[in-house]
């Protein structure tokens, strides 16, 4: 059931560790990396996201649950708040109006609170999303076990790297040249894909290019980070 995949926090003499409300075989999880980062080895993807992007530069995110009982601040050279996810994950576990934005960031400099996160990977579907596959997602999603809010999703695979949900993000982020709109396969039929510009860009699935890349690319082409302001270098 969905309460043996939420896991409590306890804070041991040996380090962060979480445990299954059910016996479950937990795989690693975000707390243990952050506790020992050193210990993992980083993805194929770290080098590109840890470039600092012309135009761009650095930014910190800052960003908390509802109630503020966890707080967090990570350094990001990706701020643009662009894609759009209409999958069934992302619309059922932030309940907004049919998709989420997620960021791309550092693992947090800053967390206070860790004893009031818990975590969930999602069961997966079919593409009807409704018969469980009996399998879950890599990708851990991060929430205030006191006020519900989603804070990030952070996946094993690409341990060096947090998506913030745009939403909790207290920083104002810069506006992106386009968005782009994905996974509108899964979206449900109430959703319309709200298309800001003409050079808007719609995925039945995963685009074409990653967080990284867009952000390089439209950075290159449109001489800054666009918006107010733009997204400026941060402090730490």
């Amino acid at each position: 059931g969905v309460g043996s995949c939420f896991r409590g926090v306890s804070l041991c003499a040996v380090g962060i560790t979480a445990v299954g409300m059910a016996g479950e075989t937990l795989a690693p999880t975000f707390l243990a990396y952050h506790a020992n980062p050193d210990k993992w080895t980083p993805s194929e993807y770290a080098a590109s996201y840890a470039k600092v992007i012309d135009g761009i530069g650095e930014v910190v995110l800052e960003g908390s649950c509802h109630c503020r009982a966890v707080s967090f601040k990570a350094k990001s050279r990706h701020p643009w708040p662009y894609m759009r996810c209409y999958c069934g994950i992302c619309r059922k576990t932030t309940a907004g109006g049919g998709f989420t934005i997620n960021l791309a960031s550092d693992l947090p400099h800053e967390l206070t609170g860790a004893e009031n996160l818990s975590f969930y990977n999602p069961v997966i579907y079919e593409d009807d999303n409704k018969t469980p596959t009996g399998k879950r997602s890599k990708g851990e999603r991060a929430f205030c076990k006191l006020c519900g809010s989603q804070l990030w999703n952070w996946d094993v695979r690409w341990p060096e790297l947090l998506h913030p949900t745009a939403g909790v993000i207290e920083t104002d982020l810069p506006s992106p040249p386009h968005y782009c709109h994905i996974m509108t396969e899964f979206k449900s039929n109430w959703v319309s894909v709200d298309k800001v510009s003409e050079s808007d860009e719609e995925f039945e699935r995963y685009p074409n290019m990653s967080l990284a890349k867009f952000h390089e690319t439209h950075a290159a082409s449109s001489g800054g980070a666009g918006g107010a302001g733009g997204a400026g270098s941060g402090s730490s």
